[in-house]
């Protein structure tokens, strides 16, 4: 198996586990919390409101996630094209959800009385098939639309499949916290920590925010790139780009961000340990369209990344441990026989699962204090930056 074979390989199956996780995660939020919030309720008479209640923003929160995934997994393109595939795909299972949430409808409709009605298993089974039925077709939607963005956005410009493409986008998303729409342009290509299902479809999205805006992944053609970066800058409210790796592609973009009438909405990121790409670029554009105070230093901090490890050790026995047992999985510890056979069978589960939480969630997050900095000039950009009508 060639390393181009093997990288695919590794691709699809973290892709595929990311799939599994924003499911499961749809599944646990839309039927399983307001059924678990309805049980927990100690009055009767109120039971069924209290889940109802509890629905309505795991509904809303649910269909940000589909979104969010489905956008990441087939980008949208800035070349002006409806994408005619992923929307039909999307509008296939909307229209499948829409069946089951008809289903639903008819036999909450037969239950007699409203309290069997409130009190019905199907209610939430509604809510959920509700969620997928609107989650694609609002996707659906956006492959297309001609203009896939409303503004006002803020664009991030960073060197692709580095640090700053995860730690740093992470810190982003979970700032603004849907607050302001955040665009990215995806890698023309992706490895396994491009999966990351935390970063991809929570990362940023509030549970109570029920209007929260989220991110918008695009993609361009090598052709179209330049174009296309050009407009984006062109159109966004506020900029970041990070100049840690000075890259041909990041180059180019400092020379569209670095001119009078642009730079007065950059922020500019760079890793601490390499602050002389700063001084480079100041020669670049000149130091007065890069200001001290529009400048955020960060390092790479283990100690700040416990909460993405402490979920991704968590998702990671959730997929590699407990679901194979309660599929029947455990079955074969019954059939073990001596230390010998333990050791292989821990190993042959163990490994797999190292390797994946290796490749997917373990590495470092921005410090905590440059996380703060950058809030700060968020805050100050949004507050000084007059509001743009979106268009319709």
């Amino acid at each position: 198996m060639s390393s181009r074979t093997r990288w695919f390989a590794g691709f699809k199956l973290t892709a595929l586990v990311a799939a599994l996780v924003v499911y499961l995660a749809v599944f646990a939020a839309t039927l399983t919390v307001p059924m678990l919030a309805r049980s927990l309720t100690p009055w009767d008479a109120a039971a069924p409101v209290v889940g109802l209640v509890a629905a309505i923003p795991m509904c809303a929160w649910s269909v940000r996630v589909i979104r969010r995934f489905c956008g990441r997994l087939v980008p949208v393109s800035l070349g002006g094209d409806h994408m005619l595939a992923p929307a039909l795909a999307c509008i296939g299972g909307s229209v499948f959800a829409g069946v089951i949430s008809v289903d639903s409808i008819r036999r909450l409709a037969s239950s007699p009385g409203a309290g069997a009605w409130l009190n019905g298993e199907g209610l939430y089974e509604l809510a959920a098939a509700g969620t997928w039925c609107v989650g694609l077709a609002m996707q659906s939607s956006q492959y297309l639309r001609r203009r896939p963005i409303k503004r006002p956005y803020t664009l991030y410009l960073r060197t692709f499949l580095g640090f700053s493409d995860r730690a740093m986008m992470a810190s982003l998303f979970t700032i603004t916290a849907g607050r302001q729409r955040i665009v990215v342009l995806t890698a023309p290509h992706s490895n396994s920590a491009s999966w990351d299902p935390v970063l991809i479809a929570f990362r940023g999205n509030p549970v109570l925010r029920l209007s929260a805006s989220s991110p918008v992944f695009l993609s361009a053609t090598n052709r179209e790139w330049e174009t296309a970066v050009r407009d984006l800058v062109a159109e966004a409210s506020l900029v970041l780009i990070d100049v840690s790796d000075l890259s041909r592609g990041i180059r180019a973009e400092i020379a569209m961000v670095g001119h009078e009438g642009i730079s007065n909405k950059v922020i500019w990121l760079s890793e601490s340990s390499k602050a002389d790409r700063v001084r480079e670029v100041r020669t670049l554009v000149g130091s007065l369209r890069v200001p001290a105070d529009r400048v955020v230093f960060y390092t790479r901090s283990w100690a700040a990344a416990w909460p993405n490890l402490l979920v991704g050790a968590l998702i990671t026995m959730l997929f590699f441990f407990v679901l194979p047992a309660v599929s029947g999985g455990s079955n074969a510890l019954s059939e073990i026989r001596g230390p010998a056979e333990l050791a292989g069978y821990l190993t042959g589960r163990s490994v797999p699962a190292l390797l994946f939480f290796a490749v997917v969630f373990a590495r470092p997050a921005v410090d905590r204090q440059a996380r703060r900095n950058l809030a700060a000039l968020l805050r100050g950009s949004a507050l000084s930056s007059p509001k743009a009508p979106s268009p319709g």
